[in-house]
């Protein structure tokens, strides 16, 4: 049940047509979470859909968030 839900999930979510998210510096620590948005992000960066996050502080300063994530979050300035 666990990986059908995991699978609707990565098909909803790198099939829109933006993805919003709000606070990403709570993904800090969070692997799995990070190992999914990962390639999430991907999908979505290839797809050219828009992504938009916020967080409260610059990629640079969010400790706990993998730097191949980080990077992504700088693409768009």
């Amino acid at each position: 049940m666990q990986n059908n839900a995991i699978e609707e999930f990565k098909r909803y979510y790198r099939s829109v047509d933006a993805l919003l998210i709000d606070d990403i510096q709570f993904f800090a620590n969070k692997e799995r979470s990070q190992e999914e948005f990962f390639h999430t992000f991907n999908a979505l960066l290839e797809g050219n859909q828009q992504i938009i996050l916020t967080s409260d502080r610059y990629p640079k300063e969010i400790n706990g968030v993998e730097d191949r994530l980080k990077s992504r979050f700088r693409l768009g300035g």
